[in-house]
């Protein structure tokens, strides 16, 4: 992030998105770090999922810039910000209502063993994470 911003591991710069007549971000200005959680809060329509869905590529800004470990993009498609291990899970329960609880533990990041999903892999890497809330899977 150069030597503005030298902990931040995500940069954002003047990051604006309009849809029609509503300003949904005015020129955003923020730095995450890394090994922090963050919570992005606000009233309806104050531009937090409009700034989440640019981050995973789902949303084109018209301006700004962001920055991650210092290489900055412009655009953010959906394919780079997996790459970068940027995702988004929506509130809504039922959006992955047809999954079993396994698969829904790894949305969009299942195991592939070739072109099949590796259940086995997925059940190792769940059970400890599982097992330590009282579940099983």
């Amino acid at each position: 992030m150069g030597n503005s911003y030298p902990h931040g591991v995500i940069s954002v710069r003047s990051l604006s998105k309009r849809y029609g007549g509503v300003q949904a971000l005015n020129s955003l200005d923020l730095d995450l770090e890394r090994n922090i959680v963050h919570a992005i809060v606000g009233e309806n329509g104050a531009g937090k999922s409009t700034f989440m869905k640019i981050l995973s590529g789902g949303v084109t800004p018209d301006s700004g810039t962001i920055t991650i470990d210092e290489v900055s993009y412009p655009e953010i498609t959906v394919a780079l910000a997996k790459k970068l291990g940027i995702g988004i899970m929506y509130q809504e329960l039922r959006l992955f209502q047809h999954r079993d609880v396994l698969t829904n533990l790894f949305p969009d990041r299942e195991i592939l063993r070739g072109p099949f999903i590796n259940r086995k892999k997925m059940e190792e890497i769940a059970r400890p994470v599982l097992q330590s809330i009282g579940l099983d899977v």
